[in-house]
């Protein structure tokens, strides 16, 4: 890879299963090894991969961050109706 970032639109769990397997497979790695490294179980990789949709967030955020990804979530500037002040996550909104 050149080190540029490409966007890729997700809309389903099965979209973000393509993309998990693509960079797994660039990187020459099979989901034994991949899931080892991102310290989640083969079996969940796989249906991360096939698209199961009763997949838990925090083990996806593993496998993204142990492929090097990261997810990143679109949003619409608010026109200051939505309350965040005193949130501690609220520079996320910045």
């Amino acid at each position: 890879m050149d080190g540029s970032i490409e966007t890729v639109q997700v809309s389903e769990v099965l979209d973000l299963g393509v993309v998990v397997q693509r960079f797994r497979k660039a990187a020459g790695l099979t989901q034994v090894e991949a899931s080892r490294e991102a310290g989640v179980g083969p079996r969940f990789y796989g249906e991360l991969e096939s698209g199961k949709v009763t997949v838990r967030m925090e083990s996806v955020l593993k496998v993204l961050k142990g492929l090097g990804l990261e997810l990143q979530v679109a949003v619409p500037k608010s026109d200051g109706g939505g309350e965040r002040d005193g949130d501690e996550r609220s520079h996320l909104f910045d």
